[in-house]
């Protein structure tokens, strides 16, 4: 941890914490990286966060990282390092608030969990796919609005046959 007054904190409720930047290898190794299970990586800046990671990856190829990924172009970045198990911020709250909409909008619970379910795949297969082109603005753009478009449809698909169901 980089913040000495996180550090203070979490050292009161008896936690072992390592102040300093997680980026440097002696500080890893005197923390225990050598021998540890996994490695989480939480931190607000991207940049380090990345650094972090390429850093841990390339030193400890067998450590299992975990990353908290603050948008869709940093997860990308850390794929791109061989990081697999990646939560964006923002992702979950997001799905769990569009669930309570559904509910409040009269879907039932196993409609609103399909739908939920059905996005989560969609965006997840989507994410992996745009990372091919997000060198490339317009290409990035004309997949990303084909891939909605695909959503949608399905959506209205689902939606339709349901309608079918109740008759």
């Amino acid at each position: 941890e980089i913040d000495h007054e996180q550090v203070q904190a979490v050292g009161l409720f008896g936690n072992k914490v390592y102040y300093g930047d997680a980026s440097r290898v002696d500080l890893l190794e005197a923390a225990g990286a050598a021998h540890a299970r996994i490695m989480v990586i939480a931190v607000d800046d991207v940049a380090a966060s990345t650094r972090i990671a390429e850093i841990v990856t390339r030193n400890y190829p067998n450590l299992k990282v975990l990353a908290r990924a603050r948008n869709r172009a940093h997860e990308h970045s850390l794929m791109d390092l061989g990081v697999t198990d990646i939560r964006r911020e923002t992702f979950a709250s997001s799905l769990e608030t569009a669930h309570v909409m559904l509910r409040s909008l009269g879907f039932s619970e196993k409609k609103a969990a399909k739908m939920i379910g059905v996005f989560r795949e969609h965006d997840e297969a989507m994410l992996d796919e745009q990372r091919r082109f997000r060198d490339d603005e317009k290409l990035f753009i004309d997949f990303t609005n084909r891939s909605a478009v695909q959503l949608a449809e399905v959506f209205a698909r689902d939606l339709a046959g349901d309608e079918t169901e109740k008759d």
